[in-house]
């Protein structure tokens, strides 16, 4: 009865898991011993041979997800979702860092070893965001293109216009912001080094002009190309190695770089090297369609439409693009490669490279996740990188130093008449400083700079410069802002005009400047915009002036302005014309204008300028007066990235090099006032400065130049450092002397002056490499080692150098090659820079500076030969201080030839019927297959031999060699003849040895050879495993707590292959199934475990903010004083159990545990205080040394030990225009706060103003204070504010204290943004409110001083301490949330849970961006790990207390789907049935065209019919072999879901045994009646095994065993007597004997389950008879008599149970078998003893 009763509870135990288990495939851990390890994270792989080994484990869906810049996560493969686009030019991007000034101000230092030290920094603070939170190691930067035109828009993120100088500052960047020089604990164990991040040379290739980027060519011969526009790509490649190019939108040549083999594999793989991933610039993929239009030439006739996407997506990835930058997951522009490479595949594109198939795919997803392998990202965190973090590695001391110094280093001085500078300050007594960038701090573009801690501004940069030289500042340093208030965004469009009543386009403006030319009209029109007309006739004077506008609605708060004037923005005003808004930017309304009275007096023809601005718009004046008597003018020039002052950027050319806002019309006004004038200059690039050049005295230059760009400026202008930067460009006359920006060309011609210091030949207003110093320098000595060379030969050039002058200074020596003697129809450059030193000299001191050069870099690209080659004859040699000043020249002759050595060697491998099916290469191979090896060697001279690309092979030179070897033999060998063959599953790299001239070098290719050998199902108790896939090695069950260990079965796809299963024994546990044949081990892993997470979790009731089961760790701040929070928790599964440690203190932490047996989870929730309150006290005797004292006067202050700090009122104030105030205490203070101030009055105040006041001071003339003072004969408290000089009383609250006595008092003023309120109290506890005043104040500081402002009597007060309390932010809301780089449409910071529905088939998870509103908020982004499924966003303010989570919902759209359902396995020869069926179907749908296509290698088609009577067939097309179209009509229509449609036949081949095919729809177009629209259902697809052909089945055995169980259970009687059984066990061996009938009735049965199921019915027989109740015995001694030794055994285990450890030896004497040893077990002996 016992032995039953447990077996019925077995049963019903296993019943109740299978209900409850939980199947998903997860990661196998690689730090398991007892399981292999996957190749993909076995760590003595390679790199790449373990990225081949993930990707083979990949479906095709999965693998397209991943080739978009928005990679979403494959849990069963461990994956971690990853965006591919970081950005981190100069900073990490939308991240708090560090931010370095632009590339353009990094060129103008000249000091690679400055750019490699910014970019390491750059880079650590990256991975240190890696490892906090999760952000992407790959950035898109550097931009290497060339600036041969200083109108592209976006010269500033670049480095200049020389190729040499671009390439050794590029290789310094990539080498450190990928750690390339790295050494400490960087080594993987396969012992290749990690990458701190992944650096992408961008855009490849002659990427210079915006306006025609997605449309245009640059069209250029292959000399220019190599030589010029990816010459630094070359060199970078070659010598840094970066990881990743990202290629450009353009056209080059008419090839997209997307998509131009040319580009990507000829010169950049092959030639080159490269052996990274290439990415496509973000819709650059789409543009080829969508922009360009573009119409392939090769293969040729092909192509003579535009092409598809997906035409466009195979003609990119086989060209060499590998990754697709797409805007959003779903590709707005189309460009998303998932939505198009498996539609490729289907339609087998033909390329110029040949037809795609996922072996396409597979390479380049090789490429792309060895990458991420390089990262580290798939091993354990034991490496350098992996212990950065954002408190160790971001904004540190050094990189905040970094970033100064690299900003001093960036200008340029570019004139210093009568040395002004640096400014004399024993000669300068009063500075003005004159602009519109006083107060501005411009990073550049911010997508490409880090978002830093510290910005300083030139105003708060030179007052702070000038403070530390103890300059009065305050009286002699005058700021003058002439920036206008100016309208935001896009004002108007002019489509026309008229003068006098003739009508001008607007389009056909000569100039047009903040604005651009559309289709009719100009728009985009900014603020302050203007257009230049030329040659219009004004007749006798202007009379009459009209303007057609529009707007984009008319309820706008501003009317648009166009105004008249004549030459120029800042020409006399003719005339102005105040327009209506119109309803939308389409809609035009002509305006009549008013004329001004004196433009009659303008007649004839003129140059007029039409002005775009509005009547809301203003401009501030200049004080020329005031600037006149200052005795130096600074003005701030240049250009920004506000509406006003923006000229140029990403999509947007200069018109001309021109200062925005008429700025030059300043200058001229501000030199006529004081002529002692020196222009700063910060702008995108270089500007039009002929109207002032020689007017100014000194002249400086810098690009966006970094967050401490105002105090680099302060430092160079006062000579605290020296002005060391030089130009890397030529800065020309103006425009004029430039050819269109669309002309690529370079070399000059009869109507060109050419472009360059290479090449220009016009006079130019400072030369390439050009920048003064503070000190002189004298060069002398120079030499040349040899002067008779070989073409292959190097030679040394030395020179010294002196500072002659007075200051420390760094000097660039500059060597340029000339060819004096080439022909002139050669074209040579005039000269060229191949080497430079940077060096740092001290007054007197001289250093020899050698160069070395090799003369074949001095080699020139023959296009008819397709090589470089050396010329012969004489070289000039030149070294100087810029390409102009040449301080000594001397002459090299070079003869001979260049020797042809190897340089690059590339293997492509493919196997055996490849090239039958076009297909050009291929990663992974299939077992017994010939390898095909095709090798390209490229020599130096960049001749190329070899496989080329298809149809291209060239015969290897005479003696060239190939060998090939193996590093895994038993996976891929190589036999005597160098045959190459692939034996059985795993991976291996193959290298080719390539010798020529006693020179060898070598190229790997990486080969996985593909398992055959699988299993064909899994079973967990008899219940198929949920999402097994044959190519899943490893799954996670879990399993409800307490039950019984499950059970699994496995059946093998071969025959011959054995299967042996090692079950768990208990949980968590698990189950190793092996499966081997002769040539193949593989296993698989079953792991049980049981789910300790917990389902809530509390602190004093209320859930966690932010609470997910899987995150483990939670920070939590209360505020000062509270109790101990207290914490609650729940687990998922009930029957684990949770203990909760409390935390006994804060700091402190609560644990809480959830445990079942031996396994536990921890969960734990820090507990911290906000920060305490800071107290600077007096009354110690000590003054903090963090405090300043403005106007130090120590007669008027003393400290007095137990009193405080004394401060007599003074005479003077600061009070409206005061001056002569003294002992003003301040000290800084950051954010929100409170502050307290005691003061003790040694009287109460009795003359007037005698006061102590509580100060917030921004400077003399803007504060606000808090006093208690004696005013006309009253006493009260008063809070009082000046604003520009201007006093005002806030609010007073009279208090009449006792006359002549002492008086304590306490201030308060609580700071909430830009919101002030008073309070003062008598006893420090109580307070009362004063008032409160919302007033903007800069840098402000919190203070004290007295005053009296009179010759009133002085009364002492003291200061005992000043309280400040920083007041922590509670606002945890966003002020951004952006799913894919769009705001989330109807975003309000108080609604926080959002709804998004994403296009049908989208798989990837969109990418979320928040930024709070407040800047001190930290988010944390929680992506949703599929779709659909939920992003969290969690704010936490602040103070750490108050957060708010948002959630985005991401739901995909339902479109209709076609549905395949077959059996999963056939037998050869057999005809079976494949159902089509229709999901997902919201409307009517009346006919169908379905295409199948099938293995026709392993199916023949048979037949087709409708799935009923309403559904006919109309016509069918089988004359495609592998195809099958079915056109079929429903009458009435079908619609809703999982709907059968039709039914085809098919039958596997005769002889086709032991392999798989593959039957899948191609295309589905549905009808719908009675519109005639048609749509497009998604695809399915069916794999089929096909088994051995049918052996013959005995199931002879099975039926004898069937029948025997059948006569035990018909024998059988439930009850409970002995020999009877209980209903459960008969009810168990029922269903065990139907089990094996049907079996026995299956006729597809093979002979394996055959024999399972009689073993199967076997242990069930067994199991029943066991259960036959029999009488129990309470002889437990076995003495044959029931005595009292038995009854002593019972009451020796009385009180046990069963979960008690002991059970196995107390449950003997569990009479009643109830789990317990109890009082009627004691009786059921007692009643039995022998008396």
């Amino acid at each position: 009865m016992n032995k039953g009763n447990r077996i019925l509870s077995l049963v019903l135990i296993i019943s109740l898991c299978l209900c409850m288990f939980e199947f998903y495939p997860i990661q196998v851990a690689a730090d398991e011993p007892d399981e292999e390890t996957p190749i993909y994270l076995d760590t003595s792989y390679s790199f790449e041979e373990r990225a081949a080994d993930l990707v083979s484990r990949m479906t095709l869906a999965e693998k397209v997800s991943q080739l978009n810049t928005s990679a979403p996560a494959i849990p069963r493969l461990g994956i971690k979702a990853n965006n591919w686009w970081q950005e981190a030019l100069h900073g990490a991007a939308w991240v708090r860092a560090v931010s370095f000034p632009s590339s353009l101000s990094m060129s103008l230092t000249w000091d690679p070893d400055l750019l490699f030290e910014t970019a390491s920094i750059i880079g650590d603070e990256c991975r240190a965001y890696n490892t906090t939170s999760g952000r992407a190691l790959s950035n898109f930067c550097p931009t290497i293109n060339i600036q041969r035109d200083p109108r592209w828009g976006r010269n500033e993120e670049g480095y200049g216009e020389d190729p040499f100088l671009v390439a050794v500052l590029g290789e310094q960047y990539i080498n450190g912001i990928q750690g390339n020089l790295d050494t400490e604990n960087v080594t993987s164990p396969s012992g290749e080094k990690y990458l701190k991040t992944i650096a992408t040379l961008k855009h490849y290739a002659a990427n210079n002009s915006e306006q025609n980027r997605y449309t245009g060519s640059s069209d250029l011969d292959d000399r220019t190309l190599r030589e010029y526009y990816t010459y630094a790509f070359r060199e970078i490649t070659k010598k840094a190695q970066p990881e990743s190019v990202m290629s450009a939108y353009n056209r080059v040549n008419g090839i997209p770089c997307a998509a131009n083999t040319y580009l990507l594999d000829t010169l950049l793989r092959k030639t080159w090297g490269f052996s990274g991933y290439v990415v496509s610039d973000c819709e650059g993929i789409s543009w080829m369609r969508n922009g360009h239009n573009w119409v392939p030439s090769d293969p040729p006739g092909i192509y003579t439409q535009r092409v598809t996407m997906p035409q466009a997506s195979a003609f990119a990835i086989m060209a060499g693009t590998d990754l697709a930058c797409n805007w959003t997951q779903s590709g707005s522009y189309g460009g998303d490669y998932s939505n198009n490479l498996s539609r490729a595949i289907e339609d087998k594109v033909l390329t110029d490279n040949g037809v795609i198939s996922e072996d396409a795919l597979d390479v380049a997803l090789v490429r792309l996740f060895t990458a991420r392998m390089k990262t580290g990202e798939f091993d354990p965190k034991t490496f350098a990188y992996s212990n950065y973090t954002v408190s160790s590695h971001v904004e540190t001391a050094a990189n905040v130093a970094a970033s100064l110094k690299a900003s001093q280093k960036a200008i340029v001085l570019l004139k210093n008449d009568d040395n002004t500078l640096p400014i004399n300050l024993d000669e300068i007594k009063s500075i003005a400083v004159v602009g519109k960038f006083n107060d501005i701090c411009e990073l550049g573009d911010t997508n490409y700079a880090g978002s830093p801690t510290t910005r300083v501004s030139f105003k708060s940069g030179l007052t702070s410069a000038l403070n530390a030289k103890g300059f009065d500042t305050t009286n002699n340093l005058k700021f003058y802002n002439t920036g206008s208030s100016s309208v935001s965004g896009y004002i108007f469009n002019i489509r026309q005009f008229s003068i006098n009543g003739t009508t001008i386009q607007a389009t056909s403006a000569s100039v047009m400047n903040n604005c651009r030319a559309e289709t009719n009209n100009i728009g985009y029109i900014y603020d302050g915009a203007y257009a230049i007309y030329e040659n219009v006739d004004l007749g006798q004077g202007l009379t009459s002036f009209t303007a057609d506008v529009s707007t984009n609605g008319t309820s706008g708060s501003f009317k648009p302005v166009v105004e008249v004037r004549i030459g120029g923005p800042t020409g006399k005003l003719i005339a102005k014309a105040v327009c209506n808004r119109t309803s939308s930017w389409t809609t035009y309304v002509s305006n009549t204008g008013t004329v001004e009275p004196d433009a009659a007096l303008e007649q004839g023809v003129k140059t007029i300028c039409l002005r775009f601005t509005t009547d809301q718009s203003s401009t501030d004046s200049l004080n020329l007066d005031e600037i006149g008597k200052a005795d130096m003018v600074i003005y701030l020039a240049g250009t920004g990235k506000s509406a006003e002052l923006n000229v140029a950027g990403e999509n947007r050319d200069r018109a001309n090099m021109d200062f925005p806002a008429n700025q030059v019309d300043e200058i001229k006004q501000v030199v006529a006032a004081n002529p002692n004038t020196v222009v700063a200059i910060q702008a995108v690039g270089m500007m039009n400065i002929g109207e002032f050049a020689d007017d100014v005295k000194a002249i400086l230059f810098t690009s966006f130049n970094g967050q401490f760009q105002g105090q680099a400026m302060a430092d160079v202008l006062l000579g605290n450092v020296n002005a060391d930067g030089r130009l890397s460009f030529t800065w020309y006359a103006d425009e004029s002397q430039l050819p269109d920006i669309l002309d690529y060309e370079i070399r000059p011609t009869e109507t060109k002056y050419g472009r360059t210091y290479q090449y220009f030949r016009g006079d130019v207003l400072y030369p390439f490499g050009y920048g003064l110093s503070y000190t002189s320098f004298a060069y002398s000595n120079m030499q040349i080692d040899k002067k008779n060379l070989d073409a292959n030969d190097e030679f040394q050039v030395s020179v010294d150098v002196t500072n002659t002058g007075t200051v420390k200074g760094d000097e660039v020596v500059q060597l340029y090659i000339t060819t004096p003697d080439a022909p002139a129809e050669l074209q040579r450059p005039i000269k060229r820079l191949k080497g430079f030193q940077k060096i740092s000299l001290e007054p007197g001191e001289t250093k020899k500076v050698t160069i070395s050069v090799k003369v074949p870099d001095l080699a020139f690209f023959d296009e008819a030969l397709g090589r470089y080659v050396v010329d012969n004859g004489r070289y000039g040699v030149q070294i100087g201080r810029s390409s102009a000043d040449i301080k000594f020249e001397d002459y090299i002759q070079v003869t001979g030839q260049l020797k042809p050595v190897i340089s690059e060697v590339t293997v492509r491998t493919s196997q055996e019927g490849d090239d039958e099916k076009d297909i050009p290469s291929r990663v992974i191979f299939g077992r017994g297959k010939v390898v095909i090896p095709k090798v390209t060697v490229t020599m130096n001279d960049e001749a190329l031999y070899g496989f080329i690309k298809k149809g291209d092979n060239r015969p290897l030179p005479q003696g060239m060699t190939i060998e090939y070897s193996s590093n895994r033999p038993e996976v891929v060998s190589v036999d005597e003849n160098g045959v190459i063959r692939t034996n059985k599953g795993g991976v291996a790299t193959i290298t080719a040895t390539v010798t020529y001239d006693g020179v060898s070098k070598s190229a790997k290719s990486v080969i996985y050879v593909k398992n055959d050998l699988a299993l064909t199902g899994i079973t967990v108790n008899g219940n198929p495993l949920s999402g097994f896939s044959p190519d899943i090695y490893s799954y996670n069950v879990v399993v409800p707590i307490g039950s019984a260990v499950p059970q699994v079965a496995a059946t093998a796809n071969r025959e011959n292959a054995s299967v042996v299963i090692s079950q768990a024994t208990e949980i968590p546990g698990k189950a190793i199934i092996t499966v081997s044949d002769e040539l193949e081990t593989l296993i698989y892993t079953i792991n049980f475990t049981i789910d300790l997470t917990l389902k809530d979790l509390k602190v004093n009731g209320t859930q966690v903010i932010g609470f997910s089961p899987t995150r483990y760790t939670y920070d939590i701040k209360v505020p000062s004083g509270s109790d101990i929070p207290q914490v609650t928790a729940e687990p998922n599964d009930p029957n684990a159990v949770v203990e909760i440690t409390q935390a006994t203190a804060i700091p402190g932490v609560a644990i809480i545990t959830v445990s079942a047996g031996t396994s536990t989870l921890t969960y734990s929730i820090n507990m911290d205080y906000a920060p305490p309150t800071t107290v600077f006290s007096f009354m110690e005797g000590t003054i903090d040394s963090g405090w300043t004292i403005l106007n130090p006067d120590p007669s008027g202050y003393s400290v007095v030990p137990g009193m405080g700090l004394r401060l007599p009122t003074q005479d003077s104030d600061m009070y409206s225009t005061g001056t002569s105030w003294k002992n003003v205490f301040v000290r800084p203070v950051e954010g929100d706060w409170e502050v307290v101030s005691a003061v003790y009055y040694s009287t109460v105040p009795y003359a007037n103003y005698q006061q102590n006041a509580l100060l917030v001071w921004q400077d003399e003339d803007n504060y606000i204070k808090l006093d208690y003072e004696y005013n006309n004969e009253n006493l009260f408290f008063q809070l009082g504010q000046e604003v520009a000089s201007s006093f005002s009383s806030v609010a007073t609250v009279t208090y009449i204290a006792p006359a002549d006595v002492p008086l304590n008092i306490f201030y308060k003023i609580k700071k909430t943004g830009n919101n002030y309120t008073g309070y003062y109290s008598l006893d420090g506890t109580n307070y009362t409110v004063v008032g409160s005043t919302t007033i903007t104040l800069q840098n402000t500081q919190i203070g004290f001083y007295a005053t009296k402002n009179s010759t009133n009597d002085p009364i002492d007060t003291y200061v005992k301490y000043v309280e400040i309390k920083k007041i922590l932010n509670t606002d945890a809301t966003l002020k951004e949330l952006l799913v894919d780089g769009v705001q989330v449409a109807g975003f309000d910071p108080s609604i926080t849970s959002y709804d998004i529905t994403l296009p049908s088939g989208t798989t990837a998870v969109p990418t979320v961006i928040a930024i709070a509103n407040d800047s001190k908020a930290t988010v944390s982004i929680e992506p949703a790990e599929s779709l659909p499924g939920t992003t969290n966003v969690i704010v936490t303010a602040e103070d750490g207390i108050t957060q708010k989570v948002y959630k985005i919902n991401f739901e995909v759209e339902v479109s209709p789907a076609t549905v395949l359902t077959a059996a999963s396995s056939v037998q050869p020869g057999a005809t079976f049935a494949v159902g089509i069926g229709l999901d997902n179907l919201e409307q009517i749908v009346h006919a169908y065209d379905i295409t199948l296509s099938y293995d026709p290698d392993v199916f023949e088609y048979v037949s087709a019919a409708g799935a009923d009577d309403n559904i006919v067939i109309v016509r069918e097309d089988k004359d495609t072999v592998g195809k099958v179209r079915l056109f079929a009509a429903n009458i009435g229509g079908v619609s809703g879901a999982s709907t059968p449609v039709l039914n085809a036949n098919f039958k596997a081949k005769d002889g086709v045994e032991n392999t798989t095919g593959i039957i899948a729809v191609m295309n589905a177009k549905l009808g719908i009646g009675p519109q005639g629209t048609v749509l497009q259902a998604d695809h399915d697809s069916k794999s089929i095994v096909i088994g051995s052909s049918e052996p013959t089945i005995d199931k002879s055995a099975l039926i004898t065993a069937i029948d025997n169980a059948q006569s035990l259970y018909d024998a059988a009687v439930v009850g409970t007597q002995p020999g009877q059984y209980p209903q459960a066990a008969k009810d168990a061996l029922k269903a065990a004997i139907d089990a094996a009938i049907a079996v026995r009735d299956d006729s597809s049965a093979t002979q394996a389950q055959v024999d399972s199921a009689v073993t199967a019915l076997s242990n069930a027989v067994d199991i029943f008879k066991a259960a036959v109740i029999v009488e129990v015995t309470p002889d437990k001694n076995a003495n044959g008599i029931i005595d009292v030794g038995d009854l002593a055994f019972v009451a020796y285990y009385y009180g046990k149970e069963f979960t008690d450890s002991e059970w196995q030896d107390a449950k003997v004497v569990d009479m009643n078998g109830d789990g317990k040893i109890d009082i009627e077990d004691l009786a059921y002996v007692a009643m039995r003893i022998d008396w």
